[in-house]
């Protein structure tokens, strides 16, 4: 069964379309490679391969590669590939729904210090992270390390200051969106910049801010070649003392932050962490799906396959 056309105003969709036309995406090498155009290395070897594949998908076995193989039908194909990948059916949602046993004893008190406002001795959690979701979808500045290369902005360039770079106000810098909680002990690092490297971490910065920009530990990022690391302090300072940083101090001990873990993981859809379940998306190695070699395939961190 083909792909249905009436995809153009889904959030997916236009997602999936700024992927192809973003300098900071792949969207040059997209265009080089798919479309055939520019000075991009990457041609595609095989576009019979290709039309192959979208003649299947559209529906259209006799299309050219000039009406199928275009932006519009690419995006529509990672947005229809996005769509499918729904995995919400977490322990907490059973607990809710009246499961007492699906979520441990701990989770239970991390939900406790999660919904409640820190006036009462919670962690407040839900004041942003709220909904089915976990997420108020509005942007706020946690001044999370500033690490990478930025955006561009600062005198050096070295800076990213978020929705201030879409809305253009002053009071936005270094703001950025609430992102879901649903399934995020499988998508570390975490923070805009993939900053820490566990839940424990991003929570104790929640915590204390300013304790944890201090105290950074740059041991914990694992990825090669990250830069402007030696501009990390000064420029998380600069988000720290802006008037729009969100957060309050907060005093919770060690007990206390593992239960909020333990909630967090409550958060996970078991089809996440199953590799069988999982099964359906994930692509095998196989040079005949991948002609031109770009193909990733997702290892652990023992390189073992995901």
């Amino acid at each position: 069964m083909g792909l249905s056309r009436p995809m153009n105003k889904s959030v997916l969709f236009l997602a999936a379309c700024l992927v192809l036309v973003s300098p900071l995406t792949y969207g040059a090498t997209v265009h080089a490679g798919i479309f055939g155009f520019g000075e991009e290395p990457d041609e595609l070897d095989d576009l019979d391969h290709w039309l192959e594949k979208f003649r299947i998908a559209f529906s259209s076995p006799k299309g050219a590669a000039e009406e199928l193989i275009t932006a519009q039908n690419i995006s529509m194909s990672i947005a229809e590939y996005e769509r499918s990948q729904v995995f919400v059916n977490t322990p907490w949602k059973r607990y809710v729904q009246g499961d007492e046993r699906a979520i441990s004893w701990a989770a239970k008190k991390g939900a406790i210090l999660f919904f409640t406002p820190n006036s009462e001795g919670g962690a407040n959690c839900s004041s942003c992270h709220s909904g089915d979701f976990f997420t108020d979808e509005s942007f706020h500045n946690l001044a999370m390390p500033q690490i990478g290369p930025g955006k561009g902005d600062g005198e050096d360039g070295s800076k990213d200051f978020g929705r201030a770079r879409e809305t253009g106000l002053e009071k936005d810098k270094f703001s950025f969106r609430t992102p879901s909680l649903l399934n995020v002990e499988v998508t570390g690092p975490w923070s805009h910049t993939g900053a820490y490297s566990s839940l424990e971490a991003v929570i104790r910065h929640h915590l204390n801010a300013r304790r944890a920009i201090k105290n950074y530990d740059y041991s914990q990022l694992s990825q090669d070649n990250i830069r402007n690391l030696k501009n990390m302090q000064e420029n998380t300072e600069e988000a720290l003392n802006f008037p729009n940083f969100a957060l309050d101090k907060i005093y919770l001990n060690n007990r206390s932050v593992y239960f909020l873990v333990e909630f967090l993981k409550s958060l996970t859809d078991p089809c996440t962490i199953n590799r069988e379940c999982l099964s359906p998306w994930i692509l095998d190695e196989d040079t005949r799906n991948d002609p031109n070699g770009h193909q990733l395939n997702a290892v652990d961190q023992f390189g073992e396959k995901l």
